[in-house]
């Protein structure tokens, strides 16, 4: 039977095989007489409404049908169902038309998160998200949902603040129902306390190398780059400022606050800018650094030059933390000492993510990356339960980058709460992603290995040699993972590198591909900040004797190398300067779409091999057969921005290569006016060498654990016709994911016609594609 899911509550299809019977039998199955139990509103006394089409693709007549209705359709949840917004008393003037299979009023009881009340005990308080419907818009309709969710939760109209369509309250469970029967408020889901996810990757990345005719090397010049995380350095824009970043750090906004800790040296300004805990500003350095360490003090090899991807970007820096835990530890003579250790907490982060990108737009940020992220607990309480799971607050966020902001590209790390402890030894688990890694709008970053072998680190006082995956005892205990060098082969990934997919409902039956790429996480070196405990060697992850460098891993050290690398793809499209290709298309050359550079990033993405199928131990390596495919560990590849820019800069020998960016009235839909679909060609040349064509579809969807608009890649040439994500010879479409991508290897000389496809769309969609015609090695 047919299902859709509404913020985690099944809807099932009755006998006939329509939703009709939802309210009379799911919802009362549900056993009204709980706490949670509501009532459900006749239509008069709602303006919202589910409608199951015969059909999920709407035509731009039936379209123009449900408008004369007063129907308004806010976002598609899946097997042909839509919630609507809806005004008329009756249902009359959509149950009479033909293309619709049934039409009901959308129920109080599928508001509020299944988990909320399934978790804990009903007498609890609950902190909760609220999100209201798309349609609340202007000061009369916010004022009357305030009014209303005040009054359903004996509040004060004064403490619900809504910002951005959602509003942060803490509810006594009893009071859930009621807060849910306020129209306006479309989800009620728990809150969750975001966590951290803590130049040889340079070179694994191949930044900094000259490309195109003029042997030009890219660095993000003139782009602004925003951090959100603990704190930077010691809080400074001028002056005595880390010489990783020099003059360039235009601003510190400070969204935690801490209480004085004589312990710690105050560096002179806003004690909630310093990085007492380093994870920021090691971020920070992995992102636009610039330096090198000291040789007299250099205790390792591999380099020590250390410079991130967009090193001539400038900085905004937003400061998330407000404390950090207070451990006892041991120095190197094996003293007990105090120290202000990594786990800081990230009290500051606002309860939306609007909040965190306004103001770094406004001051001219269009990357904004994020180190953290947030999950959930597992049925056996030990740890995530729903971690990969889409969220509604992350669905508001990609509300936000498809409607508000997009132009600014966000990135988030993966999370590193991989392990190998199911009955696949010698894999890493699948779905351990945090939730805003699950987001459809931003650039989900795991970590690979980097190749810093020989690194010692110290603990307890004590020296080790290089760290392998064993040394997290518990997570990695099956060959070949446990004794492998953690930091000793590009090809394979860090164990602890949250894989997907990002599951669309709890029931775990479709998935996205998640993380989007990978990069370098393990033994990266980066800038330590002055302001962290001097008794504080930091080197777990290696020994940098020099103070203005350390070394740090984890996804949280990917993500920013990637964050760099798009900064520097920002500044060579927006400069006018660059001789880009003749069949480049961009609407706008000034404000580059985020799809745009997330197809650009990901179409020069690199397939990793593997390690431990090189070895023997797994006949199918530790990612399959198909490797090379798209999938759940690596995403669409490790970065490689040289040949990312080889779509900006001509004249690359072997390469041939263009993108485009669709917007405004050359966007498709199946709406009036509006094209279905998007199409160019590609011309193969003859060669002496086997040719890839490989081209990727990025758009930014609304934000619903389905694909509200759903476009699809088609590839056509020699008789053959690839879709995007599918196998070879594949007849059907994705419909789940909002990137594709069609890898043709030996592809033929010819023509072949590349088409974007409006499959199923509300509105119409603006999207970018990236295409690269390249030599096999």
């Amino acid at each position: 039977m047919l299902s859709i899911e509404i913020n985690g509550n099944t809807l099932s299809e009755d006998a006939h095989g329509s939703l009709a019977a939802r309210v009379a039998t799911t919802a009362a199955s549900a056993n009204r007489s709980n706490p949670y139990a509501t009532t459900v509103p006749d239509v008069a006394h709602s303006d919202y409404i589910l409608l199951e089409a015969k059909n999920a693709a709407l035509t731009a007549d039936q379209k123009e049908m449900l408008k004369e209705s007063n129907v308004e359709l806010l976002e598609y949840k899946g097997n042909n169902v839509y919630l609507c917004g809806y005004t008329p008393k009756t249902l009359d003037a959509v149950t009479s038309l033909d293309f619709i299979r049934h039409a009901e009023v959308y129920d109080p009881y599928y508001v509020i998160q299944r988990d909320l009340k399934v978790e804990g005990d009903v007498n609890e308080v609950a902190d909760v998200l609220l999100t209201l419907h798309d349609d609340i818009q202007g000061d009369a309709p916010l004022e009357k949902a305030v009014k209303e969710i005040s009054d359903a939760i004996d509040v004060p109209e004064s403490e619900v603040n809504v910002s951005y369509g959602a509003a942060r309250v803490s509810v006594p469970k009893t009071k859930l129902s009621k807060l849910a029967e306020v129209d306006a408020v479309k989800a009620i889901t728990k809150h969750s306390t975001p966590r951290l996810h803590n130049s040889v990757a340079g070179r694994i990345m191949e930044v900094h190398k000259p490309i195109g005719l003029t042997n030009r090397v890219y660095k993000g010049a003139k782009q602004t780059v925003c951090v959100a995380d603990t704190g930077f350095d010691k809080g400074l824009t001028k002056g005595d400022v880390h010489p990783a970043f020099g003059d360039r750090v235009k601003e510190i906004q400070a969204f935690g606050t801490r209480s004085d800790d004589s312990s710690i040296q105050a560096f002179g300004g806003d004690r909630a800018k310093h990085d007492f805990a380093g994870h920021g500003t090691h971020v920070a350095g992995s992102v636009l650094g610039k330096g090198a360490c000291d040789p007299k003090l250099q205790k390792f090899k591999d380099g020590q030059d250390v410079e991130g991807p967009a090193s001539e970007a400038e900085l905004i820096f937003q400061t998330l933390s407000t404390g950090w835990i207070k451990e006892s530890k041991t120095d190197q003579n094996g003293n007990a000492v105090d120290m202000k250790w990594w786990e800081a907490d990230l009290g500051g982060i606002p309860k939306t993510f609007q909040a965190l990108g306004d103001p770094a737009y406004e001051k001219g940020a269009r990357i904004h990356t994020n180190s953290w992220g947030t999950s959930g607990t597992l049925p056996n309480g030990t740890d995530e339960q729903d971690k990969s799971t889409y969220t509604q607050g992350v669905g508001n966020m990609d509300d936000y980058l498809a409607y508000t902001k997009p132009n600014l590209v966000v990135l988030f790390s993966a999370s590193n709460d991989g392990v190998d402890v199911d009955k696949n030894p010698g894999h890493v688990d699948p779905s351990s992603l945090s939730y805003e890694a699950c987001a459809k709008n931003v650039i989900t970053v795991g970590a690979s290995e980097s190749e810093r072998t020989g690194v010692t680190y110290s603990n307890g006082g004590s020296t080790y040699g290089p760290r392998v995956w064993g040394d997290w005892r518990g997570d990695f205990p099956n060959a070949p993972i446990t004794a492998d060098d953690v930091a000793n082969n590009k090809e394979g990934l860090a164990g602890w590198s949250s894989r997907g997919p990002a599951w669309i409902s709890t029931k775990r039956q479709r998935g996205r591909i998640k993380p989007d790429v990978v990069a370098p996480g393990t033994t990266i070196l980066s800038s330590r900040s002055r302001a962290m405990d001097p008794k504080h060697y930091a080197d777990g992850w290696g020994r940098c004797d020099d103070p203005a460098w350390m070394f740090s891993g984890g996804t949280s050290m990917a993500t920013p190398l990637v964050a760099g690398c798009c900064a520097v793809i920002r500044g060579a499209l927006v400069d006018s300067t660059t001789q880009k290709p003749t069949s480049a298309v961009i609407a706008n050359p000034i404000e580059p779409s985020a799809a745009l550079i997330k197809a650009i990033l990901i179409n020069g993405a690199v397939a990793l091999r593997g390690q431990y199928n090189q070895k023997g131990s797994l006949p199918n390596g530790e990612f399959g057969p198909d490797y090379d495919r798209p999938n759940i560990h690596y995403g669409f590849g490790r970065v490689n921005l040289n040949n990312s820019l080889q779509h900006i800069v001509p004249e690359t020998p072997g390469v041939t290569a263009s993108f485009g960016d669709i917007t405004g009235s050359s966007a498709i839909g199946d709406d009036k006016g509006f094209k279905p679909s998007h199409s160019f060609r590609v011309d193969v040349p003859k060669s002496n060498t086997a040719q890839t064509l490989k081209v990727t579809l990025v758009y930014h969807d609304k934000g619903s654990a389905e694909l509200t608009n759903n476009l699809n890649l088609v590839v056509q040439g020699a008789g053959i016709e690839k879709h995007g994500n599918m196998p070879g010879g594949s007849k059907e479409f994705d419909d789940v994911n909002n990137v594709e991508q069609v890898k043709w290897k030996n592809i033929q000389p010819g023509t072949y016609n590349v088409t974007i496809i409006a499959a199923r769309t509300i509105k119409p969609q603006s999207f970018a594609y990236a295409w690269r015609l390249y030599q096999d090695v």
